[in-house]
């Protein structure tokens, strides 16, 4: 590569270098066979959603609310907190209840 022109020392760098530079990335991480950064990440979060869902809604409801809680909009936090995680709870006993009727549950006494 030649050596990089004055006004690159000075701060100052055109997009048409910026987007040269990440195609000569994409082209050698191509070549080396492991696809682009952006193709690795989507394969690794779908790869654990499929494979751990439950673990990915988790995260999927932590992350939401620690937007929420950042954004400091109290209004979603607790909507997330009393809405979604009780509605989340209620039909997974629902669901557990629909799949094994008979384990006998403390306010069916």
């Amino acid at each position: 590569r030649p050596p990089p022109p004055t006004w690159r020392m000075v701060g100052y760098q055109s997009v048409d270098d910026d987007h040269d530079i990440e195609a000569e990335a994409e082209i050698r991480e191509a070549e080396a066979g492991q696809g682009t950064i952006r193709e690795r990440a989507w394969h690794a979060v779908t790869s654990f959603s499929y494979n751990h869902p439950k673990g990915a809604l988790v995260l999927l409801f932590l992350s939401l609310y620690m937007v929420c809680h950042l954004a400091f909009l109290w209004l979603p936090t607790i909507l997330f907190w009393f809405v979604l995680v009780p509605g989340v709870l209620a039909g997974i006993v629902y669901g557990v209840m629909q799949k094994f009727p008979n384990i006998p549950l403390p306010w069916s006494q």
